[in-house]
């Protein structure tokens, strides 16, 4: 159900409520069911037509900061148009555009046609496309609601950025774990895709952009809040922007900018998992006798005889039954995961080494240190692998490694180097 009333469009659906500026098309609350709002802005006090109103999403278009007149563009105080506009059981979709005008070529003289569309269901999505003659900048300015500056974190960023308050210097990131400890101004020139914001609370926000080449971290800390005329010094405890930019690379005069926002729970170590085939199935006993993936020449059980041989052949009797019990849960989650498998015949075997963990963890005959063994033997894969594909669990598995000592990091190499040669030939 929606409602406009004083150039705000209010939405109150099954599984989120938000509220969205007609001028500027700037989303400003956005609350999934049974969580916190997403963004943060000021008090609504503060709203005025024709004025840039912080918080949510501002569109800043078509340039980026003080090189003109308005300051970030004339985009977020311009009234735009709701274009179209439909409920389902999964969301809404929204389409608000803006075209050139007396009003606007005033400030920037050139023709131009914007189209924001919004998807607001479980997470928000929010994507700008751009026609214009000329090539421009801008960002989606986004403010995110944090429990306490202090206390949250920034991860996904990349390694350098120009640093705005230094003569926009360029400076090497030192950390994965970026965390505001004053005034902050800064363009990542470089940022992963994927980024997730630590917000202090029991939920994060992982933030995923789309045609972005800069990231903007930005807060102004206590004594910069205070300074705005529509900000109070603790608003700055309680905001974080994290913006979708295009700084460093222009757009094209055709060209399209996003931002997937998504709250959710905090990542935790892989829980209790339930066996999801039976012994009497048949992806249990086919790739326990015959086929795995193309990774692996043979099936489990010979897979594991082969690792088995090779811890043998060079004298590691340390691995003796991590080599045996190392894939014992592999066979209960075989399962056909996508069109590649099903072609070839194939199974995916995602998590399988907690599988195995789930097993034998109360087995009090296997030490400690082989279920370490067990449980982590895929660690150092799934973590070059996770990096490029899922930045999430990139970070959680990045977080056991370092959670590790040093002669665990030693052996669970080792192992991998025994559990590889096992596997014989890729299939194809």
């Amino acid at each position: 159900m929606k409602t406009i009333e004083d150039s705000i469009l209010t939405i109150s659906h099954a599984k989120f409520s938000a509220k969205i500026l007609l001028q500027g098309a700037q989303i400003i609350e956005f609350t999934p069911k049974d969580g916190k709002n997403i963004f943060w802005h000021v008090n609504m006090e503060h709203f005025h037509m024709q004025k840039p109103f912080r918080g949510g999403v501002p569109i800043c278009w078509p340039w980026f900061g003080k090189s003109a007149s308005p300051s970030h563009g004339f985009a977020r105080i311009s009234e735009w148009t709701l274009a179209a506009y439909s409920e389902s059981e999964e969301g809404v979709y929204i389409q608000f555009t803006l075209n050139d005008s007396e009003a606007t070529r005033a400030l920037w003289n050139h023709a131009f046609g914007l189209r924001l569309e919004m998807r607001l269901g479980e997470r928000c999505d929010l994507m700008l496309h751009i026609d214009a003659d000329v090539p421009t900048t801008g960002a989606l300015h986004s403010y995110f609601a944090v429990e306490s500056i202090e206390e949250c974190s920034i991860e996904g960023l990349g390694e350098s950025y120009y640093d705005s308050l230094n003569d926009s210097k360029l400076t090497k990131e030192e950390s994965r774990h970026v965390k505001i400890t004053a005034e902050t101004d800064r363009i990542y020139n470089r940022p992963d895709s994927l980024n997730t914001i630590n917000r202090g609370t029991r939920e994060r926000i992982v933030i995923k952009h789309h045609g972005a080449s800069d990231v903007v971290l930005w807060n102004p800390w206590y004594e910069g809040a205070e300074a705005f005329w529509d900000m109070e010094s603790a608003d700055a405890s309680k905001m974080l922007c994290v913006e979708s930019a295009r700084i460093n690379k222009p757009f094209e005069p055709r060209s399209s900018l996003g931002v997937s926002i998504e709250s959710v729970k905090r990542a935790q170590v892989i829980s209790e998992t339930r066996l999801d085939n039976s012994i009497f199935s048949i992806p249990f006993w086919r790739s326990l006798l015959f086929i795995q993936n193309k990774w692996h020449q043979h099936g489990v059980l010979l897979h594991t005889l082969r690792v088995l041989w090779y811890v043998l052949k060079h004298r590691e009797p340390r691995f003796i039954a991590a080599a045996l019990l190392h894939d014992i849960g592999k066979p209960f989650v075989a399962f056909v995961k996508d069109e590649e498998d099903a072609l070839h015949g194939e199974y995916s075997f995602t998590d399988h080494e907690e599988r195995s963990y789930q097993i034998i963890k109360n087995w009090p005959f296997i030490s400690e240190y082989t279920k370490q063994i067990v449980r982590y033997h895929y660690l150092i894969r799934d973590i070059k692998k996770s990096k490029s594909e899922d930045h999430e669990r990139y970070v959680m598995k990045e977080r056991i490694w370092e959670s590790l000592d040093d002669e665990m990091h030693h052996d669970l190499q080792r192992f991998l180097r025994y559990d590889d040669l096992g596997k014989g030939k890729k299939r194809r």
